[in-house]
């Protein structure tokens, strides 16, 4: 971590401090996101504390990061699918043009002999 940011956030009233490696607009624009969730949860209940806030954020943050991570995967496979049929498609058409030039030249060979 050569390259290492000091970001000063505020979080749901307290104050953080991130050393990362990403830019500082990025980790303020995840900063006000974490913000903005916590204190919409909060809204919804006086139930909810700042670290029950957290944890359903973070329980949602990973739901989400799951499955699109599960999605990537699909896509992946897909892709791969595609792929495959693709070289299949390839082979077949080499093939096609090969059969083509062979019964040419046999056709060729047919009209001389007449």
């Amino acid at each position: 971590m050569e390259n290492q940011n000091k970001v000063k956030v505020k979080i749901y009233g307290t104050d953080y401090t991130v050393l990362t490696e990403d830019s500082e607009e990025y980790i303020l624009e995840l900063a006000y996101e974490l913000d903005a969730d916590m204190k919409k949860l909060c809204q919804r209940s006086s139930r909810f504390t700042a670290t029950s806030a957290a944890v359903l954020c973070a329980l949602d943050y990973l739901d989400k990061k799951n499955k699109e991570a599960e999605s990537s995967d699909r896509m992946r496979m897909q892709i791969n699918d595609y792929i495959q049929d693709t070289a299949k498609a390839r082979i077949a058409l080499d093939d096609a043009r090969r059969k083509i030039e062979r019964l040419e030249r046999e056709i060729d060979r047919l009209k001389a002999e007449n």
